[in-house]
């Protein structure tokens, strides 16, 4: 399987900024789940003009509209920067100056993410449909004491043909949304 896919990611994040909820946190996270919620969306890149647009594609065609774009770009020089200013009047923030690294960028949309869930979306991935924000919008109205949400991946050759799916009760979980400040 490997030798046909061009790119993997794996993303763990633990966020543990309280070892139990408080009361007053537990009822305002019940209100927010009464309420639509608001999906951040990260794309950190560098050097990706081949890729991202069809991963901003991906997000604007969305039929669930409450969500931010966040871009953070690490310096890119071949033409990367082009299709973000495209972009620019869809995309929340962004910035582009050198980081330390993927982490160091994912942090940096970390703080500038606004919603109430973070999803990070890498500039060479692309969403499976149209409806993937609006399931997780109804999930977490259908669960709300959920923190985190993740589910399958689907990996795919350049030419769109199916690799591999990743069931996540089979393989390594790998978490797509987080609950901002959790």
């Amino acid at each position: 399987i490997a030798k046909n896919v061009s790119k993997y990611f794996f993303i763990i994040v633990i966020i543990n900024k309280k070892p139990k909820a408080s009361k007053e946190d537990e009822e305002a996270f019940a209100a927010l789940m009464n309420k639509e919620i608001k999906i951040s969306v990260v794309t950190v890149c560098r050097n990706e003009k081949n890729t991202i647009e069809k991963s901003f594609l991906s997000i604007f065609n969305q039929s669930y509209s409450n969500y931010e774009l966040i871009v953070i770009d690490g310096g890119s020089t071949d033409g990367t920067l082009d299709i973000i200013n495209k972009y620019k009047d869809k995309i929340s923030y962004s910035v582009s100056e050198p980081d330390s690294g993927i982490y160091n960028a994912m942090n940096k949309g970390i703080e500038a993410a606004s919603g109430d869930f973070i999803y990070f979306l890498n500039a060479n991935d692309t969403l499976i449909d149209n409806f993937v924000f609006e399931k997780i919008a109804k999930c977490t109205q259908a669960n709300p004491d959920a923190r985190f949400i993740f589910g399958d991946i689907r990996l795919l050759k350049p030419n769109r043909e199916i690799c591999a799916d990743l069931d996540y009760k089979n393989q390594n979980t790998i978490f797509l949304f987080l609950k901002n400040n959790i």
